[in-house]
């Protein structure tokens, strides 16, 4: 088995050769009744070489290790994870606490996560029921001919373990709405398939990278894979509690298949987001990497998640492959999320539509998932998969078939994106909002007396300039109601439009110390004092100042006007120093 070196990452890369062409097709290439492999235009040699168990007369071995906690907040675990070695009939589940190691040999092993929700204790439910439920399956299922048949044993697991759940759960009002996300990791030879149902991830350690090889079935990684949302906005997005599918939820499920070839020294990591939600992939990529102990490691990560916060219930399940019947990694691809087409995806009948279904935990409870598909890793290129073995290529004419991994919401969410943009165009047209809005904007905050203002326009024409004078310190100019700024000069000059308009000057705190009435306009006032003279609350008249521009007495009724107050609404407010008003210049931009 490894050793730390095998984990150690190098000081320096070493330079990979340059890629070799690819090696001619191997003669046996045909399936058990002697018929050429029909390979449908897909890389021969690639083919060839993930079909074979490993390199020829060598052994594969094998380390697994699982563990579970219930975190820091959560009374009970729903979380729960089984790892089966089908060719011993030898199993890990919750309470395990040893390192099994052995030959991994025909009909392979299974690593599973699951994470129940559903409120009191029917979370824990569903989760025992899946594991149970794959081991019951998967055991009484090999030996396997070939690897689809393998592939398909994992995806069938899921779906009886969520007939099954469903069923309770009908059958019981205490455990309706409890579900269970799935995430199976199954080793046959020197391949590795993946079925995932909701967001419990599965990583892959090689070279001293660690890669997701899975996609989260979640609402936010949707919205990322979209572009609604950024990877940074993911992390703190309040809705990461939503999945888009869930064992146990509906009677029928879709398991999205994936798989990726074996190398030597790779370590397979799958976990609930507990895990993945609090410590971020790079932390958890440094544990493995350093740890050469699998049940170490896997405690130095539940006590990270703990250390987070262990907002939530932590489960992982660890294995890592050796010996000289896998391929060395040094020239190996990095891992990454790739489908696998089943052979079988004919017979398969069509699927219902399933809505979004909401792990029993507050949003605002639910801590950001700090690797969230978009973690800073970039996304997973997509590499060409393998053939299913012993599968011709169907005849042009007939339909192509469907895609196993392609759920229902996805039809659901484009079905609302159509009605989203019916709705703009029926009620949300650019003219209509452009209307109503006008009407609620707000008019823009006075300027202060240190902008310039700017050319009159047409509107502007009704404004009419008052110089007010005041000797109180520390007031400001409230013209009706409006604040105009502080009056700290002697003299600051306004725009103000035709009609009667009340004059204050307010303290701090707001109360009225000198109150003038006033009209503005033609024959109107273009003086107002807000003098205190001998510290009375009095208005003082300017002296000289003719008969017929004097400051109206207080109490002056508002109606008095010499023009009509509808011009009130034609000039935009703004307060200049006497300086600005002497050389002009330009208003404030609205």
């Amino acid at each position: 088995m490894g050793t730390d070196n095998d984990h150690s990452r190098p000081s320096e890369p070493e330079p990979r050769r340059p890629s070799e062409p690819p090696p001619e097709p191997r003669s046996d290439d045909t399936i058990p009744d002697g018929t050429p492999l029909d390979l449908g235009g897909i890389d021969e040699s690639r083919i060839a070489e993930a079909t074979r168990p490993g390199i020829e007369g060598g052994e594969i071995l094998y380390q697994s290790y699982g563990q579970s906690d219930v975190g820091r907040i959560r009374e009970h675990n729903e979380d729960n994870f089984v790892i089966i070695d089908l060719a011993r009939d030898r199993r890990q589940s919750l309470g395990s606490d040893e390192v099994c190691s052995g030959r991994l040999e025909r009909p392979g092993m299974v690593l599973a996560v699951c994470d129940g929700m559903g409120g009191a204790a029917a979370g824990e439910v569903a989760s025992r029921m899946a594991v149970d439920t794959f081991y019951e399956v998967l055991r009484g299922a090999g030996p396997f001919p070939d690897r689809d048949h393998f592939a398909q044993a994992l995806v069938r697991a899921t779906e009886e373990a969520s007939r099954r759940i469903f069923k309770a759960a009908k059958g019981d009002r205490s455990q309706r709405g409890m579900g269970t996300t799935a995430t199976l990791a199954g080793l046959l030879d020197a391949v590795l398939f993946v079925a995932q149902v909701g967001d419990s991830r599965a990583y892959v350690l090689r070279n001293g990278r660690m890669r997701l090889v899975t996609k989260d079935q979640s609402l936010v990684n949707q919205l990322v894979e979209s572009g609604q949302l950024t990877s940074e906005e993911a992390e703190g997005f309040e809705h990461s509690n939503i999945i888009l599918q869930a064992l146990g939820t509906s009677d029928e499920v879709n398991a999205d298949l994936t798989f990726l070839e074996l190398c030597r020294g790779d370590r397979v990591l799958v976990c609930s987001d507990g895990l993945s939600g609090l410590v971020h992939d790079d932390v958890i990529e440094s544990v493995l990497l350093t740890t050469s102990d699998l049940r170490e490691a896997a405690l130095q990560l539940i006590a990270l998640a703990n250390n987070a916060g262990g907002h939530d219930n932590i489960t992982c399940a660890l294995v890592e492959v050796g010996g000289d019947g896998l391929k060395p990694p040094a020239d190996a691809p990095e891992p990454s999320y790739q489908q696998y087409p089943l052979p079988f995806a004919e017979e398969t009948t069509t699927r219902t539509l399933r809505f979004p279904s909401f792990r029993a935990r507050s949003a605002s409870s639910t801590p950001p998932r700090a690797g969230a598909g978009a973690s800073a890793a970039p996304p997973p290129s997509r590499a060409a998969p393998l053939a299913p073995e012993g599968v011709a290529k169907p005849p042009p004419s007939k339909a192509p078939r469907a895609r196993r991994g392609l759920p229902g919401w996805v039809v659901f969410l484009a079905l609302l994106v159509v009605a989203g943009i019916l709705a703009w165009l029926l009620f949300g047209r650019p003219e209509a909002a452009s209307e109503s809005s006008q009407a609620l904007v707000a008019p823009p905050p006075p300027a202060r007396s240190d902008d310039t203002p700017a050319p009159d326009s047409p509107d502007e024409e009704a404004a009419h300039r008052v110089l007010v004078r005041s000797d109180v310190e520390g007031a400001d100019l409230y013209v009706d109601g409006r604040s105009f700024g502080p009056l700290d000069r002697p003299s600051v000059v306004i725009d103000l439009p035709a009609g009667a308009h009340r004059f204050e000057a307010r303290t701090h705190e707001g109360n009225v110390e000198v109150a003038v009435d006033a009209v503005v306009g033609e024959g109107g006032a273009s003086e107002v004092s807000l003098a205190l003279p001998l510290g009375r609350s009095a208005v003082a008249q300017p002296p000289g100042e003719p008969a017929g521009r004097a400051d109206a007495p207080q109490g002056t009724a508002p109606g008095e006007s010499t023009a009509g107050a509808g011009d009130a609404a034609a000039a935009e407010p703004a307060v200049r120093d006497v300086g600005a008003a002497a050389t002009g210049g330009e208003r404030p931009r609205r």
